[in-house]
């Protein structure tokens, strides 16, 4: 008797110093999981079952065993962070890799009324579907000021309807598909093998970034619009669908550039105006079957003919291949004035800037398993106003000087690769 008292007494002062709540089966009450008893380890499968509602506070870590999920069943998730204290969903390996757990399955399939779930300042790592929506078109889904990183699907849809706003997905597989009547806004899809696939129509994606990404930054559907982006250094910048005619889409007032491709088309149906269309490596326009297309009201840096053959693949290239339409070019009525430039980005995930917005000092801190960094500061004009390099610690302090009260960006390199953008304010 003596011998259990002592255990127990020995885990109640451990739980006390690192309280710790392993978690599964079904949960058939609404519950709430909170910081103080974090982090949760999902030891087995966990099911919400329909009706439920469990609600995770700021601050807490939900841990996945390998292979393992939780499927919220024609139930509800609020999963509500705060800009000082996210909510973490990651592996519970000391050696993770994407895809060792599964993720978070939003399954309301045969659900009648409306259902939704909300994430706010939420960090998803390594699964292999972050969000999995499974859902009926009566599902709202709503993702603010959140990170995936390091995932095989970050966000892998159905027919939910999904606001996305203010968020980041970074060094994944794959970082949006299957979007339906859905939204992104000033977001930032970069560094990941494909960018966005949206399969589903109807869906507009606006004022975000779209960069670095190997496949493509964004395919799309029909009836798509995509307006007031920064779309560069992608194979593609905007592909056309391989399933259906990607036609009756609205592309208007992005800057394409820089991509390997700029856009490919297949429709004539498409509206595409007052884009800037410079600096693509191969083509900045690419027509893929034999329909004609009418591009013109557009910017291509030049007004020269021999020039702008040559960063147009057509049927003057393919006889096969319909026609590009370029002129006339766009008028002084057609100037570029995005939005993005003037709003802040979500954080990356391996910086956290505090205070953000900053008076005289900031610290930086840096996720703590990476190895030497550069971070560079940037003024709106994209002109570097500081840097740090070969930072081996974990944070640093930045003192503004004299710099003007504004928006700032940064980037953070390890090594010879660029792992996160982001910005802050001084005021």
């Amino acid at each position: 008797m003596k011998r259990y008292t002592l255990v127990l007494l020995a885990l109640f002062f451990s739980g006390s110093l690192l309280s710790q709540t392993y978690v599964s089966g079904g949960i058939y009450s609404n519950a709430t999981w909170t910081k103080a008893n974090s982090p949760y380890i999902v030891t087995d499968n966990i099911v919400v079952f329909p009706d439920v509602v469990l609600t995770i506070e700021p601050g807490v870590e939900v841990r996945f065993a390998d292979g393992k999920t939780i499927e919220i069943r024609q139930a509800y998730l609020n999963a509500i962070g705060t800009a000082i204290d996210s909510i973490f969903f990651t592996s519970n390996s000391t050696q993770p890799y994407p895809g060792i757990y599964y993720g978070l399955w939003l399954n309301g399939s045969s659900f009648t009324s409306n259902l939704s779930s909300s994430f706010k300042y939420c960090k998803f790592k390594y699964a292999e579907k972050a969000l999995f929506e499974y859902t009926a078109s009566n599902y709202h889904l709503y993702l603010r000021n959140s990170v995936f990183v390091h995932n095989i699907n970050a966000f892998y849809g159905y027919m939910a309807v999904v606001l996305i706003d203010s968020c980041s997905f970074t060094h994944n597989n794959l970082a949006i598909k299957y979007l339906h009547l859905s939204k992104i806004d000033h977001s930032i899809v970069s560094w990941n093998q494909t960018g966005i696939d949206m399969v589903n129509d109807w869906n507009c994606i606006s004022n975000s970034v779209i960069e670095y990404n190997s496949t493509f930054g964004i395919r799309l559907s029909v009836s798509d619009t995509i307006k007031n982006c920064h779309i560069r250094n992608n194979v593609k910048g905007i592909a056309s669908s391989d399933n259906n005619s990607s036609s009756n889409n609205v592309i208007t007032g992005n800057y394409i550039e820089y991509n390997d491709i700029g856009l490919e088309l297949k429709s004539g149906d498409n509206h595409v105006s007052c884009n800037e269309l410079c600096f693509n490596y191969i083509y900045s326009v690419y027509i893929i079957n034999e329909n004609n297309i009418n591009i013109s009201n557009n910017h291509w840096c030049s007004t020269d003919s021999a020039t702008l053959a040559g960063v147009i693949y057509d049927g003057y290239d393919n006889i096969l291949l319909g026609l590009v339409n370029y002129l006339p070019f766009a008028g002084t009525w057609c100037n570029l004035n995005l939005d993005v430039n003037n709003n802040t980005f979500p954080e990356s995930p391996f910086v956290n800037i505090y205070p953000n917005p900053a008076c005289q000092y900031a610290t930086i801190e840096f996720e703590k398993s990476m190895g030497t960094k550069c971070f560079v500061i940037y003024n709106l004009l994209g002109t570097e106003i500081q840097r740090f390099d070969n930072i081996s610690g974990s944070s640093i302090t930045f003192d503004r000087g004299k710099l003007s009260d504004g928006i700032y960006y940064y980037s953070l390199s390890e090594g010879n690769e660029i792992v996160g953008k982001g910005s802050f304010i001084l005021e």
